[in-house]
């Protein structure tokens, strides 16, 4: 922190860096969802229309509850991001794509900590 309270400007350029980890965790995850509906869904029209509908519901209730405009309680918004980042992760388990499951978790998780890490505070130090 400088002593203006401002972040300190390596962190300020970290957190760009973060926030786009952060974005491509979110379209990866919906992605393994959309995938891992696809492979668990019965053979035929109904894969793509599952994973479809998937998908659909997935953005939908992110947009509703979890994404930076949502008027939603910021426990809410917790819920979702972790329901949905789990579902992906277990998704890709289940279907057997067991290094793509580690690669999104380690997406995840590292762009989560440095959001977090780099989030600027106010002058009280929240």
């Amino acid at each position: 922190m400088t002593g203006e309270g401002r972040p300190e400007p390596v962190l300020s350029d970290m957190r760009g860096l973060f926030l786009v980890l952060l974005f491509f965790a979110e379209l990866a995850a919906w992605a393994a969802i959309g995938v891992s509906a696809y492979l668990m869904a019965g053979n035929g029209w109904r894969r793509a229309l599952v994973a479809g509908g998937v998908v659909v519901v997935t953005l939908v209730l992110w947009g509703l509850l979890a994404s930076p405009k949502s008027v939603a309680p910021r426990p809410v918004k917790l819920v979702v991001q972790l329901v949905v980042f789990a579902a992906a992760v277990a998704g890709l388990l289940i279907v057997g794509h067991v290094r793509f499951a580690g690669l999104l978790t380690g997406l995840i998780v590292t762009a989560a900590i440095g959001e977090r890490v780099t989030r600027p505070r106010d002058v009280t130090g929240n």
